[in-house]
């Protein structure tokens, strides 16, 4: 009989410790701590959260923007491509606020 509660017990103990599939907790990608306020300016600005000036720059660097923005757009996962508006962002960035749009991307979606 105690020999019958031992082996109860431990398959009970293994059935309380076991994982299926899908029981993970999803955890995204974290950056370095020394890029962390570059990473979270770059996910404010894609999430739209982050203030952004109407427009910044002149009309060269509005093309430049522009262009980077939809190779950026074009490397994302179709999933998160059809909810971003990218290049509608073009001569409103800043080029501190591009820069940590591009590392965001980087860390997060592994764009390039």
């Amino acid at each position: 009989m105690p020999r019958l509660a031992i082996h109860f017990g431990l398959i009970l103990l293994a059935a309380m410790t076991a994982r299926g599939s899908g029981s993970y907790l999803h955890r995204p990608v974290l950056p370095m701590a020394h890029d962390a306020g570059r990473y979270e300016l770059g996910k404010a600005i894609f999430l739209g959260k982050a203030h952004i000036a109407a427009e910044v720059g002149a009309a060269s660097d509005r093309a430049r923007q522009e262009k980077r923005l939809g190779e950026l757009q074009e490397q994302l996962p179709a999933k998160v491509r059809l909810g971003a508006g990218l290049p509608g962002l073009a001569g409103r960035l800043t080029s501190d606020q591009l820069s940590a749009l591009e590392y965001y991307l980087h860390v997060r979606y592994k764009t390039k």
